[in-house]
């Protein structure tokens, strides 16, 4: 089975265009699932908004700051490149 990244992504606010990534480290799937309110049944494999209610937890296991004012951010899955 192939094991899945979590990545933040940022884009610009009047457009489309990938301004970061961010990968997540070591981050349990669980503690995702509470952070978005999805049951546990959910893999979270769908793209997630990222608002001001997640942005405090995930700054804390990016060790980095999230501007919510200059993109917009959102939680994807990908296949974890080898």
């Amino acid at each position: 089975m192939a094991k899945i990244e979590r990545i933040i992504e940022g884009y610009e606010k009047n457009g489309d265009k990938l301004i970061l990534e961010i990968p997540l480290r070591n981050v349990p799937l669980s503690f995702l699932q509470q952070l978005f309110r999805q049951p546990i049944s959910n893999p979270m494999f769908d793209c997630f908004p990222i608002s001001a209610k997640e942005v405090k937890a995930l700054e804390n296991l990016i060790a980095k700051p999230l501007d919510l004012q200059s993109l917009d951010y959102f939680l994807t899955a990908q296949h974890e490149k080898t």
